[in-house]
């Protein structure tokens, strides 16, 4: 993964129902892959987007009199 798509992230967000009575369906596409997803519910659209800023390992600091 580059640097760019580890530090910005862009999505187009769709919200629409067929008529008035549906269900709300919940569609999000990356901007950067064209990749697109489906959501059932706004809650499952939260959660995935909280586990695209999960950070793997911890970032440390380089002590400058450790060089």
């Amino acid at each position: 993964m580059s640097q760019i798509t580890e530090n910005y992230h862009a999505w187009v967000l769709r919200l629409w129902r067929e008529n008035p009575l549906a269900s709300w369906r919940i569609a999000l596409e990356e901007i950067a892959t064209g990749d697109r997803k489906g959501f059932p519910d706004l809650d499952s659209l939260n959660l995935y987007l909280q586990t695209q800023f999960i950070v793997e390992e911890p970032l440390t600091e380089v002590n400058q009199d450790d060089q």
